[in-house]
């Protein structure tokens, strides 16, 4: 599996092609979240809908005619933006057809703290190890 690293958060484009996917998350559910985004150039065009994820949801699928043309922007269940609070987003390939973006809702105190961490930190570190477990145990799932 190889782990790319992809800023995919934005609240405005001046690309008239992108579409942008609002991604609903409650700011006090901390943890990882995947979105595991399945291209099909067969589809005639991007139906997607904003994703909701439920305080049990962890994991959704959506399938895209075309990947770059998304842009999600998370935001709280009230719209609040969440672009700033989510951090250590990315994307996980599986396939050349079958990717994962993925990102982190920190606690607050990990909040406070994770712009004095550097790329070796044992805190970030863990963190990342955490999301893989986590990845590995949603994408077996039954």
């Amino acid at each position: 599996m190889i782990l790319a690293t992809l800023v995919f958060f934005s609240n405005c484009t001046l690309d008239p092609d992108v579409k942008k996917v609002k991604i609903f998350v409650n700011p006090d559910r901390i943890g990882w979240y995947f979105i595991g985004v399945i291209q099909d150039p067969d589809l005639k065009a991007d139906k997607i809908e904003d994703i909701k994820f439920n305080d049990s949801l962890r994991m959704v699928y959506i399938h895209v005619k075309d990947l770059n043309t998304l842009s999600f922007a998370p935001c709280d269940y009230n719209g609040n933006d969440l672009t700033e609070r989510l951090k250590f987003t990315g994307v996980k390939t599986i396939s050349p057809s079958k990717n994962f973006f993925e990102f982190y809702n920190p606690t607050n105190e990990e909040l406070e703290h994770i712009k004095e961490w550097n790329a070796g930190d044992d805190r970030a570190f863990k963190i990342q190890l955490n999301g893989n477990a986590e990845f590995d145990k949603q994408i077996n799932k039954p």
